[in-house]
């Protein structure tokens, strides 16, 4: 329980982390990372453009906005269920490997008795 909550104490701080980065320290931070993703996508669909011969339709300013949506206030906030999620899920794991660990730790030590 405690890694879970440990977990999620840090899942809120890097959600604050995000919102004071993007609206504060840096806003014009989420339109370089949107240009950038932009420009990654148009340079794949050219790539697979020119080995299939094909032609595809592609609207970069509707991409950019979806991207940019991920970086608002609202975006950020949006995503904490599933920083909770995985923090959850990692907390489970690290658990039952602790647990194991545990275990053979202790039997190893009643059979040296």
């Amino acid at each position: 329980m405690s890694i879970f909550l440990s977990l999620l104490v840090s899942s809120l701080l890097l959600m604050v982390f995000e919102l004071f980065l993007h609206n504060y320290v840096d806003p014009d931070y989420k339109n370089r990372i949107a240009d950038q993703q932009v420009e990654r996508q148009i340079l794949k669909i050219k790539e697979i453009e020119e080995k299939k011969n094909v032609t595809m339709d592609f609207d970069s300013d509707e991409m950019r906005n979806k991207i940019l949506e991920k970086y608002n206030t609202k975006g950020i906030i949006g995503s904490l269920p599933y920083y909770l999620f995985f923090s959850l899920l990692y907390a489970l794991i690290l658990n039952i490997i602790l647990k194991m660990r545990h275990e053979i730790t202790k039997e190893h030590k009643k059979n040296k008795s």
